[in-house]
């Protein structure tokens, strides 16, 4: 039951440069799904039929061949303080994306859907994601919580979150790493004056701390075309920006900072609780101020899975 991608050669040269160029027109044969599909849609490349996983389940194959899917993990919380800029923003969750001409065998596969980290009840804390995958097969890992107080490393994960307070180069902190192919690191903490950067999202690195404490940004998520933006949109999945499909994108910091394309959480205003994460996204959550009380920094948001195979 692997999934596989198609070397060089297990196609003809011409026949393989061919399908490069002309995109999904392929020679090698699809899948075939019996699980009831969440519906099709057409574009250039040709008919599709698409499973959307909001919640676990199951895929069941009945004949091996190709398949296009994309795995999103849960997103992870960003840290709180009663000096929000101080804590950072929480790392999305990793994303894979099926390589060309990746194979699937026969068989029953377990879709497993990354709740996001739940919202923070304490203190200098954050909560990481969870992972998200179609049997063991791909396993996107979750995102990666921010650092939880001074000195404090963020988190690693599919996407890693920022690092905590810290004044001095001496301080042992650093920004979490995301997980290679699947997401990027946390914002860099400024030693300047102490403040935290923000989650590292799919797409991008999360924005270092600033002097002035503005603008510190979530990491864009990532973009995919697996499915259109008014499928998205009636899934209520992602985030549809200019065209696009994010997901994963990291939590804000600072003075409001936002978050990244793909469901990030933004930065709370000062006295402000933090704000939970859409579901069905992989953002990572912002940083959060505790002068309100319980609960402090956001959760993150689930993840999800889509598949799709062309008629």
């Amino acid at each position: 039951m692997a999934v596989t991608s198609m070397s060089r050669s297990s196609v003809g040269f011409g026949q393989e440069k061919y399908n490069r160029v002309s995109g999904k027109n392929s020679n090698l044969e699809w899948c075939q799904i019996t699980t009831t599909p969440t519906g099709s849609f057409s574009d250039t490349d040709g008919v599709w039929n698409y499973w959307v996983f909001k919640s676990s389940g199951t895929l069941t194959v009945s004949r091996s061949g190709r398949i296009d899917y994309l795995v999103v993990a849960g997103g992870a919380t960003g840290s709180s303080n009663n000096t929000r800029n101080n804590v950072g923003g929480g790392g999305a969750g990793g994303v894979i994306e099926s390589p060309e001409y990746a194979r699937i065998d026969d068989g029953s596969y377990a879709v497993t859907i990354g709740s996001g980290g739940a919202a923070t009840t304490s203190t200098a804390s954050s909560n990481n994601g969870n992972n998200s995958s179609i049997g063991s097969l791909a396993v996107a890992i979750a995102g990666g919580g921010a650092g939880d107080a001074r000195g404090d490393s963020g988190k690693d994960g599919g996407c890693g979150g920022a690092s905590g307070d810290g004044y001095l180069a001496a301080d042992n902190f650093r920004p979490g790493d995301g997980t290679f192919g699947q997401g990027f690191r946390g914002g860099v903490t400024n030693v300047a004056n102490g403040t935290a950067g923000a989650g590292g999202g799919a797409g991008g690195v999360g924005t270092g701390g600033t002097v002035s404490a503005v603008n510190i940004n979530g990491g864009v998520g990532r973009t995919t075309t697996i499915i259109s933006t008014s499928i998205a949109t009636a899934q209520a999945i992602g985030q549809v920006d200019s065209g696009n499909v994010y997901f994963a994108g990291g939590g804000g910091a600072g003075g409001e900072g936002a978050g990244g394309l793909g469901g990030g959480g933004a930065g709370s205003p000062v006295n402000q609780r933090g704000v939970d994460c859409l579901a069905n996204t992989g953002g990572g959550s912002g940083n959060a101020d505790t002068n309100e009380g319980s609960p402090y920094a956001g959760a993150g948001g689930s993840g999800v899975v889509i598949v799709r195979t062309r008629i």
